[in-house]
């Protein structure tokens, strides 16, 4: 359906009229029927009337077959909407025009408020019936948002909430939308205040979830995100559809003063719209200006199982399709039965039996699936990094090196050709003699695209798993030491008194000796310490017994290990 909003009807001896008007194409874009909602309308006093009705201004078409039809004009700019059923046969649909309430007062629609200049509709409040919503962008001086339900055709439309911009000459409702966003079954909206501005921001959207609690405007609780200074952001917006096969809806948002031009992407999910946009389109520079003036999404262009978005540069008389590119999916798959209760005693392993150092091997597999289920004719390369504990930033060094490269953090491959699956094999060394055996060594393989050409398939997301290889710790099947540590300490040369306490009288002794016995009755306690602290005027001298047992003081504070 296109329209003209500033046809004018009339001739060389009659006033001329603004009403605006509408044609219906087919699929092969055959002129269908002309819809002219406001001719036949009184239009004696002109503009106070349907003279300047600007039929077309905006327009919204909805699943049912229902065109929303803006008119900002009617009544001195108060404004209404048309809908008009436009699908079906002629002589069994509903031929009705239902319009909203238009009187000559300043409730509940003032002079100069342009309701319609924005235009849709959605089970907003029932998952049976639509609610039809209409923006007027300097009603109250900021901006107001009008729900109708539709009455009896000879009655205007019923106003079923009013919900209100935040600041004086924002244009709130300049552009809204309509999408359930987070998949509950009631379709949100999305309301555009692109005059909004403050010392940093320019421009708005507010997303409305649960419109059904808006009783009052008081209670519409909603989320907002702003624009950057003087950039009109929100002045355009359209639903993309799902563009990365995640079952939610996507929007896009225009900001056409912001440079050139930027579009933002955003992504809907179970908790609603991810307001950290997911990708930025920008113009380019000193070439194309007022980029995302318009937007038009939802459409498969190119029939490869996507949405597509259309964007239009009004200063620049120019249309740039975006054709949204395949997504897939990367899993990652780890093999091997080394990576459990590495025995730092023992040299070698499978891929390496004759090497003079602990070591280890496993399988780094992947495989490439996409929503639309055909990756036959996907041309991809993939690039993969492993990188050993170190992409942990407490990590400072790594306990493993791989053969590979002879390097103890990092080992990159490249595969330009996968099958169902791809597997690389890797073979990691233990230095000698290192302590931590307790905690595992962790490694992170990511994969990646290599390449972005025009066409070509992208990432859902960078596809990263981390796993971890253990050392062999007597710690039982789970491979967790439960330790049970009992400690027992005496100062034999000293008494005890009745209250327990040990009695020392200044001048006896030199030297005091204490005795610490500590027992295990659980699995293995690795790495376990001992702290004693003492008091100032005491020095510490040796340990009588080692047994393999290091002390050191420091300060007030023996640690032995």
């Amino acid at each position: 359906m296109v329209c003209a909003h500033r046809y004018i009807t009339g001739d060389l001896n009659s006033m001329h009229s603004g009403l605006g008007l509408c044609y219906s194409l087919d699929n092969e874009l055959r002129w269908d029927e002309q819809y002219e909602p406001c001719k036949g309308r009184p239009n004696e006093r002109a503009h106070e009337q349907f003279g300047v009705c600007q039929a077309g201004t905006s327009l919204a078409l909805l699943q049912d077959g229902t065109a929303l039809i803006g008119s900002p004009g009617p009544y001195t700019w108060r404004g209404t909407m048309f809908v008009q059923t436009i699908v079906g046969s002629y002589l069994d649909r509903d031929r009705s025009v239902y319009l909203g309430p238009l009187e000559d007062t300043s409730e509940p629609i003032d002079k100069y408020s342009y309701l319609g200049m924005s235009v849709t509709g959605g089970k907003f409040f029932n998952k049976t019936y639509n609610t039809y919503a209409a923006g007027a962008p300097r009603s109250n001086h900021h901006g107001q948002v009008f729900f109708f339900n539709k009455l009896t055709s000879d009655r205007p439309m019923n106003i079923v909430l009013i919900i209100d911009g935040e600041q004086f000459g924002s244009s709130f409702g300049y552009e809204i939308l309509c999408a359930d966003l987070n998949n509950d079954g009631y379709d949100d909206l999305v309301v555009g205040a692109p005059f909004y501005f403050s010392k940093d921001k320019g421009g708005a959207i507010y997303i409305y979830y649960n419109l059904r609690s808006c009783q009052t405007n008081n209670n519409c609780k909603h989320e907002s995100v702003y624009g950057s200074l003087e950039s009109r952001y929100g002045f355009s917006m359209t639903v993309l559809g799902d563009i990365n096969k995640d079952g939610y809806t996507d929007i896009a948002v225009g900001a056409p003063y912001e440079g050139g031009g930027s579009i933002y992407i955003y992504l809907g999910g179970k908790d609603g719209l991810n307001l950290k946009p997911s990708q930025k389109l920008k113009a380019v520079p000193d070439v194309i200006r007022t980029f995302g003036y318009s937007l038009s999404g939802g459409l498969d262009m190119d029939n490869n199982g996507y949405p597509d978005l259309l964007v239009g540069s009004y200063s620049e008389d120019m249309v740039l399709l975006y054709k949204t590119r395949p997504i897939i999916d990367i899993q990652i798959t780890i093999k091997s039965n080394e990576l459990k209760h590495i025995n730092t005693s023992k040299f070698g392993c499978e891929s390496d039996p004759h090497s003079n150092s602990t070591c280890f091997s496993f399988q780094s597999c992947f495989s490439i699936s996409s929503a639309e289920g055909n990756t036959d004719k996907l041309n991809v390369s993939v690039k993969s990094k492993i990188i050993a504990e170190l992409f942990d930033t407490n990590k400072q060094f790594s306990r493993v090196w791989f053969r590979e490269n002879n390097t103890a953090d990092l080992y990159h491959s490249y595969v330009e050709h996968w099958h169902p699956e791809k597997c690389q094999n890797e073979t990691v060394y233990v230095f000698d003699g290192i302590r931590d055996i307790l905690s595992p060594i962790k490694f992170q393989v990511t994969y990646e695209l290599i390449g972005n050409t025009t066409g070509s398939p992208i990432l859902n997301q960078s596809s990263v798993k981390v796993f971890e290889a253990s050392f062999q710790k007597d710690c039982g099947d789970d491979d967790i030491c439960q330790s049970n540590l009992i400690l027992a300490a005496t100062l034999p040369q000293l008494t005890v008194s009745e209250n327990e306490l040990f009695v020392l009288n200044l001048g006896e002794i030199e030297e005091i000796i204490l005795q610490v016995n500590v027992s295990n009755f659980g699995e293995s306690a690795y790495e376990a310490e001992l702290y004693i602290t003492h008091s100032n005027s005491l020095s510490y001298i040796a340990l009588d017994k080692g047994g393999g047992i290091e002390c050191t003081a420091r300060t007030s504070m023996v640690n032995c290990s």
